[in-house]
């Protein structure tokens, strides 16, 4: 995942989705989500060893730092603009912008937020650990049914472990 948002934020950090999924108080965890994101820091002079090894996101680091440059002065609409033309006239990222500049704009005008990002994460991972935590329940009764146990039997196991 790239970064390059307004926020200070390390050059490079490994996010644990698994640290993301909050626990009950006292509970165990029934399902371990071990899912690792790498999060790199594309804003300019905050990765200079990316920038080096990526022309095309240098690039894109440099168009992000004139917007924000351009903004202390102008709406945002209209730094997006003034960065776009610096671009094209500066020949970064020149022929891709002056093809789709419409959509580049369109893009930069819809702010990502990595709070909601990884808010959604979160979610999206707690779903897919509930529906695996039933399947494995489900697996679990059956075969705690198959061994012939009561249905008493089987309630007092599964609050042992969950």
């Amino acid at each position: 995942m790239l970064y390059n948002g307004k926020e200070d934020y390390p050059a490079k950090k490994v996010l644990k989705l698994s640290e993301l999924v909050k626990k009950k108080k006292g509970r165990k965890k029934f399902i371990d989500v071990k899912v690792k994101v790498e999060v790199l820091n594309i804003n300019k002079g905050r990765n200079p060893e990316l920038e080096r090894r990526s022309k095309t996101l240098s690039s894109y680091a440099t168009l992000i730092a004139k917007i924000r440059e351009y903004e202390k002065k102008h709406s945002l609409e209209k730094a997006i603009e003034s960065a776009i033309k610096y671009c094209i006239d500066n020949n970064i990222l020149k022929e891709y912008l002056e093809q789709n500049s419409s959509e580049v704009n369109s893009m930069l005008t819809t702010e990502f937020d990595l709070d909601e990002y990884t808010e959604v994460i979160r979610m999206e991972t707690r779903e897919r650990a509930l529906a695996e935590g039933k399947k494995e329940v489900q697996s679990y009764v059956l075969e705690l049914m198959a061994q012939g146990l009561s249905y008493e039997e089987i309630k007092k196991k599964i609050e042992e472990v969950s």
